[in-house]
């Protein structure tokens, strides 16, 4: 499973000033280098991204964030358990 730090999720929603560093912050490929790299191990190793199920909730104005801080908060958590037992559903009827 990858877990994207805040700034993933959150980057394309934000506004920085003109001279924040931020401005220059570009996300790397590690949820798809993680997706290969397991791959490469075996086909049978399954992998989840939460990436797409956290930036959703922002986009419908649910935050899965604390404002001030790093972790998530217990939206962010219900999304993440959502999406795990969604996944783990899944594979379990393949």
């Amino acid at each position: 499973m990858f877990v994207p730090e805040k700034f993933r999720v959150f980057h394309t929603f934000c506004q920085f000033p003109q001279k924040s560093e931020c401005r220059n912050w570009v996300l790397n490929d590690m949820p798809e280098r993680l997706r290969g790299a397991l791959a490469s191990v075996s086909s049978e190793i399954g992998y989840l991204d939460l990436t797409p199920n956290l930036v959703d909730s922002v986009k419908k104005e649910v935050l899965p964030y604390y404002a001030d801080d790093e972790h998530w908060s217990p939206e962010g958590h219900q999304i993440a358990a959502e999406a795990i037992n969604h996944y783990l559903s899944g594979a379990v009827h393949e």
